[in-house]
């Protein structure tokens, strides 16, 4: 066992934000890989997929990243996205979709406190959309037992989910409330 992982043997893509980026998604990679995924595994990469701020920005960082994951691809079993509602659902149901069509395992975890605004303030179309990509999908993790339960309820197939709460790292030395704000 490496850490906190037993061995996988399978090759691993992950593909989610740019790990230089802030955020919830690039918090728990990080805590994965800190943790020791990547070792657990017979091969890991993590593929971000690019910086912007703007729409332009992001289009042109995702269009390098799909060529740099249309490359690649092909080398890894499993293909693990990171996803939240709306953009990065689009740019990751794209990738998705590769996956499946090359006969590889594709795991969707969702980390979006948003998805069932999202979703239900969406069309027909995207709704649509959304449940033909969780469907192929061989897996669907979430984090917690009510977006199990949103999930099940409306976008795919409940043996497909599985509940992932998020990470949270210990520090190694207990730290009292206020040793944070210079108080005490």
């Amino acid at each position: 066992m490496t850490k906190g992982y037993p061995h996988v043997h399978a090759k691993v893509l992950m593909v989610g934000p740019d790990l230089s980026l802030h955020g919830g998604i690039v918090s728990v990679v990080k805590g994965y890989l800190d943790a020791g995924l990547p070792e657990a595994c017979d091969a890991f990469e993590y593929l971000g997929t690019g910086i912007g701020s703007s729409k332009l920005g992001k289009s042109v960082a995702f269009s390098r990243a799909l060529i740099r994951y249309a490359m690649i691809m092909p080398s890894y079993d499993i293909i693990h996205l990171h996803i939240s509602a709306r953009g990065s659902y689009k740019r990751k149901s794209i990738m998705a979709r590769m996956a499946h069509k090359a006969g590889k395992k594709v795991i969707l975890h969702d980390h979006d406190g948003e998805f069932k605004k999202a979703f239900e303030e969406s069309g027909y179309v995207y709704r649509s959309d959304v449940r033909k990509t969780f469907a192929i999908a061989d897996r669907v993790v979430v984090l917690s037992e009510e977006w199990r339960d949103y999930f099940a309820e409306n976008v795919c197939d409940p043996e497909l989910i599985h509940v992932v709460h998020n990470g949270v790292k210990v520090p190694n030395q207990p730290c009292s409330p206020c040793s944070h704000q210079g108080k005490c």
